[in-house]
């Protein structure tokens, strides 16, 4: 995680990596929780890790992100 965050830094962009435990909150909580903690402006992920369907059918964080992320995202597949 902290080589992608000093290849940012070699761009300009300041950006940090962390390895968390869930402790029972879903993954998406955990991110946004996160990112207020570092105040951070925005945030960025990986998009649809599973099939769309499946996302579609059974909920999934890339849909979670897009209806309830407070900040900007950028989500990419």
């Amino acid at each position: 995680m902290q080589d992608v965050a000093q290849l940012l830094l070699r761009h300009g962009a300041r950006a940090s990596g962390e390895a968390v435990v869930r402790g029972g909150r879903s993954a998406t909580a955990e991110l946004l929780r996160a990112a207020e903690r570092l105040d951070a402006d925005l945030l960025v992920a990986g998009g649809y890790g599973h099939t769309r369907l499946s996302e579609w059918v059974f909920g999934g964080v890339t849909r979670d992100l897009l209806t309830a992320c407070p900040i900007c995202c950028l989500l990419s597949h």
